[in-house]
């Protein structure tokens, strides 16, 4: 999966690499592949992300793994959700105007950063079928139907794509 492409990639790169992971450890099931430090954040918000990659540019890191922003993501939409109940009378739209500076917050802390850094993002997965008029087979092909696995990403927003060198899907 993404953690394991991840550190390969950053084990690529060389140097040393730090991983942030909100997983709940899960990058400890590679810790005899790859040589690794990681820092655990059990409750993800933008503040211990921002920190984690400050504290990760100041201790010398190469590379730095986030696994997983889409938790990120999901701090800033229930961040959206709390104010949005309390402030704006579930004006989500009027909620943003405090949401967004917050996601920009970890952006800056991302792109002001010394060491390439590598996100893992959840994407939903869904299939399509589809009828086949050939005989000549591919991968995830029937006689009858070829299968499409569509990636849709769903846990992040548009601006984010225009932040990156790659993506990988």
């Amino acid at each position: 999966g993404k953690t394991y492409t991840a550190l390969r990639i950053a084990t690529g790169i060389g140097g040393k690499i730090a991983l942030i992971d909100t997983e709940y450890n899960s990058s400890c099931l590679y810790a005899d592949k790859f040589e690794f430090d990681v820092l655990s954040i059990e409750r993800p918000t933008i503040q211990a992300y921002v920190e984690g990659i400050t504290e990760a540019s100041k201790a010398g890191y190469t590379t730095l793994i986030i696994d997983s922003y889409s938790h990120a993501w999901d701090a800033i939409l229930d961040m959206i959700e709390k104010l949005a109940r309390s402030k704006y009378n579930g004006n989500t739209f009027r909620a943003w105007g405090e949401g967004t500076p917050e996601q920009n917050r970890l952006i800056d802390a991302i792109l002001k950063s010394n060491m390439h850094i590598i996100a893992t993002l959840r994407v939903k997965s869904e299939y399509i079928v589809e009828p086949v008029s050939y005989t000549h087979l591919r991968a995830h092909e029937t006689p009858e139907h070829l299968v499409c696995r569509l990636l849709l990403e769903k846990k992040k927003t548009d601006n984010h794509r225009y932040h990156t060198t790659t993506t990988i899907h």
